[in-house]
């Protein structure tokens, strides 16, 4: 199971629209595996969007469910 924490310093996460949130960060060691993890939440839909896995620097995007919205904190997961 992946390892979800609070973003590091070096990490800046993007609002981009009700349902899409990206975490960009540009001081992680260069082997280093991880993206961003989203909580969405709807009506009847409470589920998670995992981000595109980055390797080193770089920027994840998490989408959350069209029925459902992102919640208002960016997790930062090191696989």
């Amino acid at each position: 199971m992946p390892n979800r924490a609070a973003p590091p310093a070096d990490c800046t996460p993007t609002f981009v629209n009700r349902y899409t949130t990206s975490l960009t960060c540009t001081n992680r060691p260069a082997n280093q595996q991880w993206r961003s993890y989203r909580d969405c939440v709807g009506a009847w839909l409470d589920s998670g969007a995992s981000g595109n896995i980055v390797t080193g620097n770089g920027t994840s995007t998490a989408v959350c469910p069209q029925r459902a919205h992102a919640e208002q904190f960016v997790y930062f997961e090191a696989l």
